[in-house]
Formats: structure tokens, C-alpha cells, sequence
């Protein structure tokens, strides 16, 4: 008997992640993905302690531990003064096991996608999907270029991120898009390249009246500064990040610049100017709630419910944690009914990472341009604000998807 077939649309993160699990059950999976080759957009993304929990299961962390660099604990300081703030635990070995990671998205995504091959999943580029026809027996998927054929399976899995096709397509077409009002711009930089002091020691947020700015090591070895400013920017029409050249280029790094002109922080300044690549990435969201799941497809990680970077890192954790209740579910479940499956997954699911999404809601908005009265009463009160934060993010680091009743 033939094994069941799972197809998989996106190869970014949740994509092949899903892949390893849905593996390890039996099942045929492959994946396929618009662009022509791993994305280079993403900068360097950081693994909080249950995401590596899940990363460890799968069996990659011990070579993503080799390409990132771990982070115990994020200094705050202010932007204008350079004044500590305060400081936050990313993650406490002793308490959750790991400390947090930081680490290029591209390493991620192609240990993750080597591994998936490793294990037999066929991994396909270039391949536009453009429609999705749900069967009483199975579903085809048919792409820009594969005729109308196109490919057949038992179910198929939507894991093509914040613009997924499957959901505007087939899931929830009337869902939109909501621009945040705010963007990201980011770059990285050689440590030798920088002359002024770097005032953290594995990572450092900067809190500014227009925009704060991170910046943190991202290898293992501590050679390369990652940075990333998150500032207000009005009405960003492109939905899509994008690699600044030329002209392009020049004026980000002015507006970023600008920004945080005055700073009493050096290695800002020459963080920005030292950037040969410079990315700028408009921060959209889903609009709550929605729906997941339809006949024989379900939505996955940005694609189901895409909201703003969270401060504790949980993007990509809830990413994972989708990928493990699902696998969990089919392994106790079967795939006779799939509609059963993936109405308890929403179930399971929803509760958790509508906290999450609310949360990050609250904090985005603590983002926005603000004068230099408001800005002083911020940072003089927070200490508070981070005990607070501390608080939420420690039951996010507890979470085991492994250990939730389903």
C-alpha cells in the first residue's frame, strides 16, 4: 500500500521543519517553493529557547550551535545617551535548558532543507503556485509552469508565509493583509570594520525617539554584527522585503542616519555606514483570528497567522510549535479525517498564539516616532517595562508543544 502523500507549499523555515516531522511518521512529502532559490532575505534571526527545544528533537541543533551565536542575556541601553537600561534573559540553560541563538535565517533554512533531504523529502524550486483543487480522495496543487495535471497528494500544507497563495486562493480569501506602519532596515557588518566601542556583549537593543535599533553578533565565532532598525515608515506599498542598491541603498542608510543622528552610541553610526548590503523590509500582519483549514489543506506558522516580530522571538517558535501539534495529531488521529485533525489543531493552537499576537501588538505600537520628553519618560521608567516583558516571555520559553494535551 501506497504511503500517503503530503505536499508542502514554502521552503522557508516551517516548511522543510514540518517536512522532518511528517517523515518520522512514514509519509511521502515534498515540497515546493516560488523562488529559484533559498531566500537571502531575513537577516539573522534569533532562536528562542523552545523553538530550540523543537530544533533539537529534529535533530539540527547541534550544527546550528556551530553557525550562530548563543545569547544569554540583551542589554538595553538608550539610543541618545548610551545609558544602560536594563538588560533581559534570552534564555537560562540551567531553567529551560538553552540560552537563545542568533543566527543568519539563511543557515537556518538550509540545514533544515538538507536534512529534509537527508530523509528522502523532495525539495522543488521555482515553482509558482497558482491554483488548488481540493478532491474527495486527494488535492492537486498546479504551478505556472506544470500543466494542468498538475500534482497530486493526500493533503497539502500551506507554509507560504505572511502572502500565502494557499490562503488567498482556497483557505480565506477575503483575509487581508494590514500594514503595520512600520518597516525594518538591516545589514551586517564585519567586527574588524567597526573602530568604536561596542557596548554589549552579545547583544544590544538601543531604544530611540525614532525607532530603536538592535544589533547583536551572529556567528559562532563573533566575527560578524548584525543590525536591524524598526522605525516608523508610511504608506509602504511594496509587501515584499527587498536588497537596497545604488541610489536605493544610499538613502536608507540617510534615513536610518538620520534617525539616530547625535547618538552618544558610535558603533551605530558606523554600523550603518560600513554596510555594503543594506535590506529594508516593510512589517505587515493578519488581521486576527481567521480561519485555518479547509477540506484538505491547513495553514502553518505566518502563513495562518503573521503578526509583528515579537520581542521574546516567538515568530519562529510558533512556526515550529504548529509543525509538532500537527504531526502529534496525525499521528493520533490518522488522516481519514482530516477535517477532524485540523479543527482540533485550531483548537490546540489558537489559545496560545492569540496571547502571543496580542502581545506583539502592544509592543509594536511602542515603536512609533515619539518627542524627546516622552522618549526621556520611557526610558526612566524601563526597568519596569522589562520586568514585565521578562514575566511574559518566561512562560513562552516553558512552552513544550510535546507535552500539550491534544
Amino acid at each position: 500500500m501506497a504511503q500517503p502523500k503530503v505536499l508542502i507549499i514554502g521552503a522557508g523555515i516551517t516548511g522543510p521543519a514540518t517536512s522532518l516531522l511528517l517523515r518520522s511518521l512514514g509519509l511521502q512529502v515534498s515540497i515546493y517553493e516560488l523562488r529559484p532559490s533559498p531566500s537571502p532575505l531575513g537577516g539573522a534571526i534569533s532562536l528562542a529557547p523552545n523553538a530550540l527545544r523543537i530544533l533539537d528533537k529534529l535533530g539540527v541543533y547541534e550544527r546550528l550551535k556551530t553557525l550562530g551565536c548563543s545569547v544569554a542575556i540583551t542589554q538595553v541601553l538608550s539610543a541618545g545617551t548610551g545609558k544602560a537600561l536594563g538588560s533581559l534573559s534570552f534564555g537560562d540553560k540551567s531553567l529551560h535548558g538553552y540560552e537563545s541563538l542568533r543566527i543568519p535565517r539563511r543557515e537556518l533554512q538550509n540545514v533544515l532543507l538538507e536534512r529534509a533531504r537527508e530523509l528522502g523529502v523532495e525539495v522543488v524550486f521555482g515553482k509558482k503556485l497558482v491554483e488548488v483543487v481540493e478532491q474527495e480522495n486527494g488535492v492537486i496543487a498546479k504551478f505556472e509552469d506544470g500543466g494542468e495535471e498538475g500534482v497530486r497528494g493526500d493533503l497539502l500544507l500551506g507554509c507560504d508565509g505572511i502572502h500565502s497563495v494557499v490562503r488567498s486562493r482556497l483557505v480565506q480569501s477575503d483575509r487581508l493583509l494590514v500594514y503595520t506602519g512600520v518597516a525594518v532596515s538591516y545589514g551586517v557588518v564585519k567586527k574588524t570594520a567597526l573602530t568604536a566601542p561596542i557596548p554589549f556583549d552579545t547583544t544590544g537593543f538601543f531604544n530611540g525617539r525614532c525607532g530603536s535599533i538592535i544589533a547583536s553578533y551572529c556567528d559562532a565565532a563573533m566575527t560578524e554584527v548584525y543590525w536591524a532598525a524598526v522605525m516608523e515608515v508610511q504608506n509602504q506599498e511594496s509587501k515584499d522585503g527587498w536588497k537596497a542598491v545604488g541610489e536605493d541603498r544610499d538613502a536608507v542608510k540617510r534615513d536610518v542616519l538620520k534617525r539616530f543622528e547625535g547618538s552618544a552610541v558610535g558603533c551605530i553610526k558606523e554600523l550603518i555606514e560600513e554596510s555594503e548590503d543594506v535590506y529594508l523590509y516593510p512589517v505587515w500582519k493578519l488581521g486576527h483570528g481567521g480561519n485555518w483549514h479547509s477540506k484538505r489543506c491547513v495553514l502553518l506558522g505566518d502563513a495562518a497567522h503573521a503578526m509583528p516580530p515579537h520581542g521574546g522571538s516567538q515568530g519562529f517558535s510558533l512556526a515550529l510549535e504548529d509543525a509538532v501539534i500537527l504531526a502529534r495529531l496525525f499521528e493520533k488521529e490518522g488522516l481519514d479525517d482530516l477535517e477532524r485533525v485540523f479543527v482540533r489543531f485550531e483548537e490546540v493552537r489558537k489559545p496560545r498564539v492569540d496571547k502571543i499576537y496580542i502581545q506583539a501588538n502592544k509592543n509594536w505600537e511602542g515603536i512609533k516616532d515619539i518627542g524627546w520628553f516622552a522618549n526621556m519618560v520611557k526610558e526612566f521608567f524601563m526597568w519596569i517595562y522589562l520586568i514585565f516583558f521578562a514575566k511574559s516571555v518566561e512562560e513562552s520559553y516553558m512552552y513544550d508543544p510535546h507535552k500539550v494535551e491534544i
